[in-house]
């Protein structure tokens, strides 16, 4: 009776699974066909994939009973992926534990005009001269007189003499650079589009763009699949330890890949098969996953890439359906954390051309910064945590339909959810704003703490003072009480929250700070901040500048927020081989700055951890308090 399998049903859905005795309940889930929130991996310190078991005899591992409240035990909650199956189980599964699919993404792509005159693949119409006596050239060297030197696959070269004599030498040539890839019937010219994709490592975001005028046909955007196996690279990186892992990995992207070209081609009418050129973006992790490269050395000192150079292959050979003879085009990296998508967003922007000096920032669980002074790059990169993605957040929540995405406070606390929709959780965009409304009142000083009812400024409004209660010892600042809720729980900030926003804000901070005394700037002497990126786009500035995650002595009007740059760059190389080419040279000419290998990292760090006001110094006087600390 040992290896009898136990009936799961998960609600509100049915679905019922046969599953193992001891299978854990996050993979008795997946085989129904339901994706849980678990942006740790399933390592049980997230706390995100709660489930409610109302049927069957349970036990809770420590692990649960640190992270679920009285509350919720005495409801039965669990982890999914810390409980296992020791009998049958009826199992509610709460909406806020499921991988969103309304995930709020930007797949918004601001790259500018395109230039398709030197479209890595083209259309061009000949009419060539019957073959006669007096002229006796091959068929190939026939079409190389009006289309230049040729390079054909021997299937092409099969398939030629029958197309040419079918059509009496005339037809329509499909070419990408030199190589023939398809000829068709005058008059019949085929549908010629290419693909774009932000491969990031939350969120997927893709486009279709006609390769005869530049026209965006169609977007799409959803979640990364590898969001179950970890919220972070690292997790991702120590997931793909074996082949077999990896192979994973890379199938759920390409699967996602294949899955977005789909919907593209419907949306916009056209055919899976008219998909000549695609280009991919993402972080220098993922594209290694995309390709099935084992990520490890990322992840160990020193932190070197397997691949940093561009990779142009044919599509088919990672697995993504398009026409049979398309490429794909994978970004160049600048370093092991400085990725692709970094260089797509300096060249969707024009970065190296802008007036200096100037800073580059995109705000995420990795944050990428690049700074330009007098045409001279420096990036670098930060661990910002998945604070801001709403992970290590009590109530925080990705920013899906319900997600309080801004919050003000007068006479009292009102917010704003995304779609209108009752609140499940605080996401990041939020989290910004009710940290730094809070600084403003003092309720949150500058050290970070959270004052208690006693320790109140006076002068508060009443109704914004009764929102600060204890829970379970806990002190906490009501955000949207319970019966505001669609969980029936009430939405709090509470003190861990707090020290998880300084922590990330800390590492942008220390970033920008280092970054620019590298290249000899100041914050005020910036003359443009661009913030790229999906979290960035929905931030309010003035609030980010109040905690110190933007530089807080910059002009707001010197600040912009300029999008979904890896994509828009990705958009610029599936259309244009020059946008290629100046791709691989920003990534060429990029320095590399380790922020660890600064001797006052650390000194810098700490007094980031207080919010602005505390830590008004400069970099100079930083590093001079640092060197008089060290031995002579």
């Amino acid at each position: 009776m040992g290896n009898d399998l136990l009936r799961v049903r998960f609600l509100p859905s049915g679905a019922t699974v046969s599953v193992a005795r001891g299978t854990s309940l996050s993979d008795a889930a997946a085989l129904a066909g339901i994706s849980l929130d678990m942006p740790c991996g399933g390592q049980g310190n997230c706390g995100k994939c709660k489930v409610q078991v109302t049927g069957g005899a349970t036990l809770w591992t420590n692990t649960e009973r640190s992270l679920l409240n009285h509350e919720e035990l005495q409801r039965g909650f669990h982890l999914a992926c810390q409980m296992r199956v020791f009998a049958p189980l009826i199992v509610e599964v709460p909406t806020t534990s499921l991988l969103a699919s309304t995930y709020k993404i930007l797949a918004d792509a601001h790259s500018g005009a395109f230039d398709v005159s030197d479209a890595p693949v083209r259309v061009r119409s000949v009419v060539l001269e019957m073959p006669s006596l007096s002229d006796d050239a091959s068929d190939l060297e026939r079409l190389e007189r009006e289309l230049g030197p040729l390079e054909l696959d021997l299937g092409m070269m099969r398939a030629l003499p029958a197309l040419l004599r079918e059509q009496d030498f005339r037809g329509t040539a499909v070419l990408a650079d030199r190589r023939l890839l398809a000829f068709s019937p005058p008059g019949d010219a085929p549908a010629c589009v290419a693909a774009a994709f932000d491969i990031g490592t939350t969120t997927l975001a893709a486009s279709l763009i006609d390769l005869a005028d530049g026209r965006e046909l169609a977007r799409a955007a959803r979640l990364n699949p590898q969001t179950k196996f970890g919220d972070d690279v690292l997790a991702r990186i120590s997931y793909a330890s074996t082949p077999d892992k990896r192979e994973r990995l890379r199938h759920d992207i390409v699967d996602s890949i294949n899955e977005m070209l789909q919907d593209l081609a419907e949306h916009a009418d056209a055919r899976i098969d008219s998909v000549y050129a695609i280009a991919c973006a993402g972080n220098t992790t993922m594209q290694h996953l995309l390709l099935g490269i084992d990520p490890v050395s990322i992840g160990v000192s020193p932190f070197v890439p397997a691949v940093s150079a561009a990779v142009h292959l044919p599509a088919s050979e990672i697995g993504i359906h398009s026409h049979a003879k398309s490429h794909c085009y994978v970004f160049p990296a600048i370093a092991g954390y400085v990725g692709g998508d970094t260089v797509a967003g300096l060249a969707a922007t024009r970065f190296a051309e802008a007036e200096t000096p100037s800073l580059f920032i995109d705000i995420g669980t990795n944050g990428e910064l690049v700074a330009n002074a007098d045409g001279r790059l420096v990036a670098t990169s930060c661990a910002a945590g998945p604070a801001f993605e709403g992970t290590r957040i009590a109530h925080g929540v990705r920013a899906a339909a319900g997600a309080i995405e801004a919050v003000h406070i007068e006479d009292d606390l009102v917010y704003k959810t995304i779609g209108g929709a009752q609140p499940i959780g605080i996401c990041g965009s939020g989290l910004i704003d009710i940290v730094a409304e809070l600084l403003r009142l003092g309720i949150v000083c500058q050290s970070g703490v959270l004052l208690g009812p006693n320790e109140l400024p006076e002068g508060l409004p009443g109704a914004v003072v009764r929102r600060i209660h204890y829970f379970d010892d806990q002190l906490g600042f009501v955000i949207a009480d319970a019966d505001e809720t669609q969980t029936g729980q009430v939405i709090a900030l509470y003190q861990n929250d707090v020290r998880q926003v300084q922590l990330a804000t800390a590492a942008v901070r220390s970033a920008i700070a280092i970054l620019l005394d590298r290249i000899g700037v100041r914050a005020a002497e910036l003359r443009r901040v661009l913030v790229a990126g999906a979290f960035g786009n929905y931030i309010r500035c003035s609030n980010a500048q109040r905690m110190g995650l933007l530089p807080g002595d910059v002009d707001p009007e010197r600040i912009a927020f300029v999008g979904n740059t890896s994509l828009a760059g990705a958009r610029l190389a599936a259309t244009s081989l020059k946008a290629r080419r100046e791709a691989e040279e920003l990534a060429k000419r990029t320095e590399h700055l380790d922020l660890s290998l600064d001797p006052a990292f650390q000194e810098i760090y700490v007094d980031a951890l207080f919010f602005p006001e505390l830590t008004s110094k400069p970099l100079s006087a930083w590093r001079e308090d640092f060197s008089r600390e060290q031995p002579v």
